[in-house]
């Protein structure tokens, strides 16, 4: 669990290490049967290793600035709301007063989820990958628009209606 609560704000925490493991795991996934034009596997070259560590470290707090814009609803209020070191990613919310609080770990797989994604797109996009990057584009959206839904979701109490009165 990478979230907190106290009083009325939740803080959602991201370890940079993590989030560079799983880019890195995603990229090699997604590149591991390309070949050169020899035919030779470079997976190396088109995914995130170590020695591009310092790549994913100038991507990942403008992805999460990025990241921080759809959610900021939540963080109205809060000094502060977003911050980065270099080793971890913090966004503090005010969670609305009838939040359902089953929708919090969702919330925090999905901000983790739309991390790697972005942050492996903008990958592809900077090593000449344009078809990848496209397939990314597509599963950004869509993790987007997941995170936006829960983001929007019902933030008042439901109001009962009886037919016939």
């Amino acid at each position: 669990m990478a979230y907190s609560v106290l009083d009325d704000q939740t803080t959602f925490t991201f370890n940079v290490e993590k989030i560079f493991h799983r880019v890195r795991g995603r990229t090699v996934t997604r590149v591991k049967d390309l070949r050169d034009g020899a035919g030779i596997k470079n997976y190396d070259e088109l995914s995130v290793t170590e020695m591009e560590e310092n790549d994913f470290n100038i991507l990942y707090p403008q992805v999460a600035a990025d990241i921080f814009v759809l959610i900021q609803s939540l963080a109205q209020g809060v000094d502060d709301a977003f911050a980065w070191d270099a080793t971890e990613i913090t966004f503090i919310t005010e969670l609305p007063t009838y939040w359902d609080p089953n929708k919090t770990p969702i919330l925090d797989l999905q901000l983790m989820d739309l991390l790697v994604l972005w942050i492996s797109r903008e990958w592809f996009k900077g090593v000449g990958l344009p078809t990848i990057a496209q397939e990314f584009d597509l599963l950004v959206e869509q993790a987007s628009k997941k995170l936006r839904s829960t983001v929007l979701s019902r933030t008042q109490r439901a109001q009962r209606t009886y037919r016939g009165l």
